[in-house]
């Protein structure tokens, strides 16, 4: 991590203050770990916009496809978009991030057993 923020900054030629969890994917340990590297943010995917009250390490932030075009990212600004189509889908994305921690902590979990050779014959 400190590394990598190095490099970024050797790049860019400023410093770099924000970092993002890869797929949002974030724990107490990686907070802290991303607090000392020296970083003032962090962001996780919570298919949300963040308050001034949000943790900065776990910031929420919105999913923005490739594809977007400026209406479909103003209305993710929007507070007013409260359409049922709208609401939905944000319910949907809201509920498949908790989903998908838990099967990438599931699988994780299975992937240390098996190189630790619990599965081994």
């Amino acid at each position: 991590m400190a590394h990598s923020k190095a490099l970024l900054e050797d790049h860019l030629g400023q410093e770099v203050s924000s970092f993002a969890y890869p797929y949002g994917y974030q724990t107490a340990l990686l907070r802290q770990l991303v607090r000392e590297t020296g970083y003032t943010s962090a962001c996780a995917v919570r298919h949300a916009k963040s308050s001034l009250n949000d943790d900065a390490f776990c910031l929420a932030r919105l999913m923005v496809h490739a594809d977007a075009d400026l209406n479909t990212f103003a209305a993710l600004l929007s507070d007013g978009n409260t359409s049922p189509l709208a609401v939905a889908h944000t319910i949907y994305l809201r509920a498949r991030t908790p989903a998908w921690q838990f099967i990438r902590r599931s699988t994780a979990s299975v992937t240390r057993s098996l190189q630790g050779g619990m599965w081994t014959s």
